[in-house]
């Protein structure tokens, strides 16, 4: 789990740019996986 700074919810930006760096090292290390990243929604298909 990686739990993001407070305020998250008032600034949706920030928090697609904390959550796609979250999962950066997941889309490297399994690059066949179709991961769909909206907002606070993730989708994780293989």
């Amino acid at each position: 789990w990686k739990v993001l700074p407070q305020g998250m919810a008032n600034s949706p930006t920030i928090c697609q740019i904390y959550v796609a760096a979250c999962l950066d090292p997941l889309r490297r290390k399994f690059p066949d996986l179709y991961i769909i990243h909206y907002v606070d929604d993730l989708l994780l298909a293989s």
